[in-house]
């Protein structure tokens, strides 16, 4: 199976970490939440890092001022 078919296909099962304890880590979807109200947001490292592990799909969320 592939892209979004395949994730529609599976059940959910979630697990929550910082950017910093999932580093070398890998999964088929990432959720960033929350982008844009910490530190985080200026850390283009930490973004690099969150945004690499994702293997088929990616999604950014940020808080809405």
């Amino acid at each position: 199976m592939e892209g979004a078919n395949y994730l529609q296909k599976q059940p959910f099962v979630g697990r929550f970490f910082t950017i910093s304890a999932f580093k070398g880590l890998h999964a088929k979807a990432i959720l960033l939440c929350d982008w844009n109200t910490s530190d985080h947001a200026r850390r283009e490292d930490l973004l690099y890092v969150g945004a690499s592990r994702a293997q088929m799909a990616l999604h950014l969320f940020k808080k809405s001022t």
